[in-house]
């Protein structure tokens, strides 16, 4: 089954939903050294959440500004060793200074 998790380690009550990759799915290839995806998820159950238009050109995607809270996921590198597989990470950061496409954030912990 697979889900994602809205409001995971806010103060908010956690919502789980069906992912929808036969809906939309979207990998990235640009810029190399930026891996994501984005998978379409079903809506019922979310509140007070917008949704979002999908650019998919660099010139259209939203413009991240200092001050800005962003969501971190950082996925575990694949290891040949089943026992180093590490956990996926997710944390908001806030963006403290912007130049071009490097964001410095606020150090956490």
């Amino acid at each position: 089954k697979l889900s994602a998790v809205f409001f995971e380690g806010t103060k908010k009550t956690p919502v789980e939903v069906k992912l929808l990759p036969q809906q939309t799915y979207f990998a990235a290839s640009y810029p190399e050294y930026l891996d994501y995806c984005i998978v379409a998820c079903e809506t019922q159950g979310i509140f007070n959440v917008t949704p979002v238009k999908l650019p998919v050109v660099k010139s259209d995607w939203a413009t991240v500004r200092e001050g800005d809270t962003v969501l971190i996921l950082q996925h575990p590198i694949q290891e040949d060793d089943p026992s180093l597989v590490q956990e996926e990470v997710k944390r908001f950061e806030e963006v403290l200074r912007r130049r071009d496409d490097i964001f410095y954030l606020k150090a956490s912990g």
